[in-house]
């Protein structure tokens, strides 16, 4: 049986939805359903996952409202329905982040095992994946120097310790892969060479390609989406095919003119646009003693009657 630890076919892949995909393959056939079916169960296992995060930094109202967001925009909508790697990330990182929070806060092994062993197998969903245990570091380091008040950690030098231990394990998780990576560099970082042209242009000196891409980015969330069929509907920007583009989707407008329909003179759809945009950043910008008691239950009244207003104005 031939059982890699990388795929180095199509520019490289991590093989943890692959090894998943072949699984259900054995249990119902290998089929186009059975492989889109993958990421369907790993969007609902990070949505369920993800409530219990937010759940357990905030309160269930605000968790509520983060799942309806992340279940109704374009992204995630788009990823759990194409047999697609990136999705798998999603899991795992709510597990690792909560197990964390749990297993230090209740000095339970357990629970920082399993956050240990999550923050591994991250490594074998997706690049970004070998990037999340540092900035869960620096997002550690972030909360108890600036939000020592605030911050649901406990930040004794014991606690210290026992992230040690959780990143020791995850270390060893990623062990394997790691090893590949460095014994065979240029398989393993083919995806970094395709993207990496603004990176490399910037160690020349030369920072206009950053600051054009930086550009071109911004335009994708206001004014003008990527050209690529691929991860978007081709020139349609994703604030308005987001959350927002499904309201307005409620309203009867093609998901394909979602953009060219909208009429600032329409009342309904001005409202639309400006409730929903002002509940992401709510939710966004929102702390514990934001979104607590009370103001919990008045942003989920109000999202209720702003999707109500969306569909029937």
């Amino acid at each position: 049986a031939f059982h890699p630890i990388f795929f180095s076919q199509n520019s490289g892949r991590e093989p943890l939805f692959f090894y998943s995909m072949a699984g259900l393959f054995q249990l119902i056939g290998a089929s186009a359903f059975a492989a889109r079916y993958v990421t369907v169960l790993y969007s609902l296992l990070g949505l369920a996952l993800t409530y219990i995060l937010v759940r357990r930094l905030w309160n269930w109202q605000t968790a509520v409202v983060c799942i309806t967001f992340i279940a109704v925009s374009f992204w995630p909508l788009y990823t759990s329905r194409v047999a697609l790697r990136a999705i798998t990330m999603l899991p795992l990182q709510a597990l690792a982040v909560y197990a964390l929070l749990h297993g230090l806060k209740n000095r339970s092994w357990l629970w920082l095992i399993v956050s240990g062993v999550s923050l591994g197998l991250l490594f074998y969903t997706y690049i970004p994946g070998r990037l999340f245990l540092p900035v869960l570091l620096l997002w550690l380091l972030f909360t108890a120097i600036f939000h020592r008040q605030s911050n649901p950690l406990p930040t004794d030098k014991k606690a210290w310790l026992q992230f040690l231990f959780v990143s020791g394990l995850a270390l060893l998780v990623m062990a394997p892969l790691l090893y590949f990576i460095w014994q065979q560099p240029e398989a393993a970082n083919q995806r970094f060479e395709e993207v990496g042209g603004t990176l490399e242009a910037l160690q020349q000196g030369e920072i206009f390609p950053v600051l054009n891409g930086a550009w071109l980015t911004a335009q994708m969330f206001s004014l003008r989406g990527d050209p690529s069929l691929r991860y978007n509907i081709p020139e349609r920007p994703l604030l308005l095919d987001g959350a927002m583009g499904t309201m307005l989707h409620a309203k009867g407008i093609p998901v394909d003119q979602c953009f060219d329909a909208i009429n600032l003179n329409e009342p309904a759809i001005v409202v639309t646009l400006v409730a929903t945009l002002l509940l992401q950043l709510f939710v966004i910008t929102g702390v514990r003693n934001r979104v607590d008691r009370w103001e919990g239950w008045l942003l989920l009244v109000l999202y209720a009657l702003f999707m109500a207003y969306s569909v029937y104005a």
